[in-house]
């Protein structure tokens, strides 16, 4: 490798890596559903250079399609920040119903289901994000939502993803996504499902 380390980067990857898992938990027999996920997108390379290198990053593409630059300076928020409240359906983690492939440079929840009681809505529970756990070969981070459906009918959830809360350089906030999957789970009417990103950084 001209000019950089000659290393089997794929040795290196199997000697530390943060991988990333999601699990679904239904809240009414407790069974949990694990599957695997890699689908970290475009706003979260650029989000993590600009505070590790502790720089603003522009050309960062909002939840709305809207072109932004990161604020890496901002003292009000993080590029990660994630704490969304009970019925906030705008950052943390998100569901909808859309199908399309995910592609690296994917910026937005393709069919957003809406927060609320109406029909096609889930009811948003607050966000929840551990502190770093101990696992087996490293640490854990886990980001986990419940969604309560009330709306009178079974809803299909066919995709996730994670949206961050940050601010441009006007202090304005700003909604990134960071993660996106194609995930199918049916929700019945009055039931509920706790969805969970696990971060694991293992060495």
């Amino acid at each position: 490798m001209e000019g950089g380390d000659s290393r089997n980067l794929s040795v290196l990857s199997r000697i530390s890596s943060i991988q990333l898992s999601i699990e679904i938990e239904d809240v009414k027999t407790g069974l949990i559903t694990v599957a695997d996920t890699h689908s970290w997108v475009k706003a979260m390379a650029q989000i993590f250079s600009a505070q590790m290198g502790n720089v603003d990053i522009a050309v960062i593409l909002d939840t709305a399609g809207a072109t932004f630059t990161f604020d890496n300076g901002n003292t009000n928020s993080s590029g990660f920040r994630s704490d969304a409240a009970i019925n906030d359906d705008t950052f943390g983690l998100l569901v909808g119903t859309g199908t399309t492939a995910v592609l690296k440079n994917d910026n937005t929840i393709e069919t957003l289901i809406d927060d609320g009681t109406a029909a096609g809505e889930l009811e948003y529970g607050v966000m929840v994000v551990s502190a770093a756990l101990v696992v087996a070969g490293g640490y854990r981070v886990t980001l986990s939502r419940q969604f309560d459906n009330n709306s009178g009918g079974n809803i299909t959830v066919k995709e996730c993803g994670w949206v961050s809360e940050c601010r441009d350089t006007s202090n304005v906030k700003k909604k990134a996504l960071l993660i996106h999957d194609l995930q199918t789970q049916l929700i019945n009417d009055t039931e509920s499902k706790v969805f969970k990103y696990n971060v694991d950084f293992l060495f």
